[in-house]
């Protein structure tokens, strides 16, 4: 199970050491009023030092999915480049999510720390 730090704490936690695997994180940014208060889980894919430019986008993504609002997500998909029908697609998987109720989510992310940390991913 993912246990959670304290509030006081900013903590990232690597799932998997090899590159290639999921890694999942959390930590509590102070610096964003909306959030303030909440642990923030970011997922990021890491293959090599020189995707880290790519992985921090694709884990804004990510975040944004999650925890921010649809405009912040819309903002965080923009970079990409979407054509019309990702955008519309995007917009409806965000309206989905924020539908979870937070125990949803907390499930789904520990499906995620449990296939980051199986025999599939090494």
């Amino acid at each position: 199970t993912i246990s959670y730090p304290s509030p006081s704490t900013k903590r990232l936690l690597s799932l998997a050491d090899r590159p290639g695997c999921l890694h999942l994180g959390w930590a509590q940014p102070g610096s964003w009023p909306a959030w303030k208060g909440a642990w923030i889980h970011v997922l990021s894919l890491s293959r090599a030092p020189a995707s880290a430019e790519i992985c921090q986008s694709f884990a804004g993504v990510i975040q944004s999915l999650f925890l921010g609002t649809p405009a912040s997500f819309e903002a965080a998909v923009e970079p990409f480049n979407p054509d019309a029908d990702m955008k519309a697609a995007a917009t409806q998987l965000k309206t989905l999510v924020d539908l979870l109720p937070k125990n949803t989510k907390d499930s789904i992310l520990k499906l995620m720390d449990k296939i980051a940390k199986s025999p599939l991913c090494a």
